[in-house]
């Protein structure tokens, strides 16, 4: 499996995360309203910011997520846990900055991630806390699939109860339709 070290759409690149990242990818996590429904809920602190930022340095493809207009890093995510003999891989460890929410940005860096998965697998999981709700809603918007084969998984977070959705390549068109209904309409919105 290839990972790109940046991606790119219309709104947002998303670059590999180095080391000397920290710094600016805490500022954006250090708001513990993000992390209110996440199963690690104090993963604001530093000292468990530092567990997860380590542990995505290990992961095969750690992202940074950037505002193309200002250059501000406003959250991160990953790939991890590629099952070549199931021919999946994982997605998730995401964040975005309170100000992104509600918005059109999460499912444009979830339809720029899959767009290179889908280069080399055929099927997406995310494992979402089962008190996220927020997310849990984010992913059955797009399209996800619930499954029932946490045990099989690498588990984000090593979550003892977590919700595990896929989305496979098939849906990649409806992701796309998705995304652009929404664009355009939040774009008449501001008119």
């Amino acid at each position: 499996m290839f990972f790109q070290k940046e991606l790119s759409s219309e709104n947002i690149l998303l670059q590999q995360i180095e080391k000397s990242d920290f710094d600016r990818l805490f500022l954006a996590a250090s708001d513990p309203l993000i992390w209110a429904q996440h199963p690690d809920s104090e993963r604001y602190q530093r000292s468990r910011f530092e567990v997860y930022f380590a542990s995505g340095l290990e992961a095969p493809a750690f992202y940074k997520i950037v505002d193309r207009n200002t250059q501000e890093v406003i959250g991160s995510t990953r790939f991890y846990g590629y099952q070549k003999n199931r021919n999946l891989i994982e997605l998730g460890y995401t964040f975005l900055v309170r100000k992104y929410w509600g918005g059109n940005t999460n499912l444009e860096v979830k339809k720029t991630l899959l767009e290179d998965a889908f280069q080399s697998v055929d099927r997406v999981i995310f494992t979402v806390g089962q008190k996220n709700f927020r997310s849990q809603r984010a992913m059955e918007k797009m399209g996800g699939r619930r499954i029932n084969e946490p045990e099989s998984l690498q588990l984000a977070g090593n979550l003892s109860s977590a919700v595990v959705y896929e989305i496979v390549k098939s849906q990649m068109n409806h992701i796309k339709y998705l995304y652009n209904v929404r664009a355009q309409s939040m774009e008449a919105g501001l008119k």
